[in-house]
């Protein structure tokens, strides 16, 4: 799934939410919430990046974020380990396992 918004914020913030596929975000500041684990596709954000989950984070593409990210996936882990990924900000992970 690739939403594209280039210099507009993305916020998702629906913590009901979803996503069945890679998600591939595109624009300033992105919020993002998911029910469930997450996976990441290609994503870019110019700004921040805002991630909450109650699952798994994980990256099947690269994550280039400009600004500050927070991600934070509970007692599940984050594993991002796809090549190309870069925070330039400060990065803030919570996680019962953290790998990036």
């Amino acid at each position: 799934m690739l939403f594209r918004s280039n210099f507009s914020s993305i916020t998702w913030d629906n913590s009901g939410s979803s996503y069945g596929a890679d998600v591939s975000l595109i624009g300033q500041d992105i919020t993002i919430k998911a029910a469930s684990a997450l996976s990441f596709g290609a994503t870019s954000a110019a700004g921040k990046l805002t991630v909450v989950a109650a699952g798994d984070i994980t990256d099947n593409g690269a994550i280039v974020v400009l600004g500050n990210t927070n991600m934070n996936a509970g007692t599940y882990t984050i594993n991002l380990d796809y090549a190309g990924r870069r925070f330039v900000g400060t990065v803030v992970m919570a996680a019962a396992s953290v790998k990036y």
